[in-house]
């Protein structure tokens, strides 16, 4: 025996290990990347702290946009200001056919109710820091990470079927 078996079952269970992980990134790249969106639901990195603690800075929420339920006091929604940019926070009234909202951490509402026309969605579940997480998988990196990855597995994979089959042969 020329003692290299060990090496051969720490680098086994070295990739092993390694699979269980990709196979993880891969299953998370699907769910969120893939499957959450084909059900309608739109994630949103949060950058303020106006929702503390209900939703921080840095976490990851997915709005639902439809007629089906409506929205009612309560509920947190994102709407879309003049200028452009978007705030996710919670629904205190309806008052004349629009939303009184305030942030979770803020002391007063919101200065102007927002139309029905304004809000894009509402949020339907929180990823507490999963803004930084979606945005990793999101990035061409993460895809090119698991193409090189599977591929060079798949090399080693057939270099120790080789080897196997040419020491039991």
């Amino acid at each position: 025996m020329d003692g290299s078996g060990g090496k051969e079952r720490k680098r086994d269970g070295m990739f092993r290990m390694l699979d269980r992980m990709q196979a993880f990134l891969l299953a998370a790249y699907l769910f969120f990347i893939g499957i959450l969106p084909l059900a309608g639901l739109e994630p949103f990195g949060v950058l303020s702290g106006s929702m503390t603690p209900t939703v921080r800075a840095g976490d990851l929420v997915y709005l639902k946009k439809d007629d089906i339920h409506p929205i009612s006091t309560g509920d947190v929604i994102a709407f879309r200001l003049s200028g452009g940019s978007f705030v996710l926070h919670r629904v205190q009234r309806k008052e004349n056919g629009a939303f009184v909202t305030k942030g979770d951490a803020n002391e007063t509402e919101d200065f102007s109710p927002v139309a029905e026309d304004q809000v894009y969605g509402k949020m339907v579940f929180v990823l507490r820091k999963g803004a930084v997480i979606y945005d990793a998988l999101r990035s061409y990196r993460t895809l090119l990470y698991l193409a090189g990855y599977f591929l060079v597995r798949g090399i080693f994979r057939k270099g120790q079927k080789r080897k196997r089959m040419y020491r039991i042969g």
